[in-house]
């Protein structure tokens, strides 16, 4: 449900703050926005991919695939800027 709203809430900012001249903060805000709503989806694609696999396979087989999914996503993340962009 967060990763939801974090993801539609630059919609509503844009809406609010573009007419009033204040793009910049716009930019800023939507693209903080959406980065942490991206996070917060992984969290929930590999929590659902835990739980799916944990019913499927042994506990230490579900718990070893997950944090193979979580490490390169965390790489990722890392990697970009505050605005999105690579940060290289």
């Amino acid at each position: 449900m967060a990763a939801s709203i974090f993801l539609i809430a630059p919609v509503a900012l844009h809406r609010a703050m573009f007419r009033l001249g204040r793009k910049s903060e716009v930019v800023d805000g939507s693209a903080q926005q959406a980065k942490t709503g991206m996070a917060l989806l992984a969290v929930a694609l590999v929590g659902a991919t835990l739980l799916a696999l944990d019913v499927a396979l042994p506990r230490t087989w579900a718990l070893a695939i997950a944090g193979g999914i979580v490490l390169p996503a965390d790489g990722l993340v890392r990697r970009t800027g505050p605005s999105g962009a690579s940060a290289r």
